[in-house]
């Protein structure tokens, strides 16, 4: 099964964030990826400047087709960042998109899932 589907499957198996056995951000990540179906690139953009919490919306400026956006955002996805600490350069995540993808893959790796 595709790591997307077995994590999918999962989900609906349990409540997220998923407890997964591996440290850091990548379970909070997750749980806001499934929730805003944002792209890597995307969330490693993510700023704080750029969420409207009133409107319940973050703007995402560039997207792959190259038309701005605006992300709407559920609870669980508010309560994701409710749960961040604010960083001092204004970006929302510490990680890169690759550094995304490799904490992924180490998290599926450490659930039993295969990629």
């Amino acid at each position: 099964m595709p790591v997307t589907s077995a994590l999918w499957a999962t989900s609906k198996r349990a409540s997220w964030p998923h407890p997964l056995p591996t440290a850091g951000e990548i379970s909070s990540l997750i749980t806001w990826a499934t929730e805003t179906t944002m792209r890597r690139g995307e969330i490693a953009a993510m700023r704080w400047e750029r969420l409207d919490r009133r409107a319940r919306v973050l703007l995402i400026p560039e997207t792959k087709n190259g038309t701005p956006r605006l992300a709407p955002l559920s609870s669980a996805a508010l309560a994701v960042l409710d749960a961040l600490p604010r960083r001092l350069d204004g970006r929302v995540w510490d990680m890169r998109p690759d550094s995304i993808t490799q904490a992924f893959e180490r998290a599926c790796q450490a659930a039993g899932l295969r990629a």
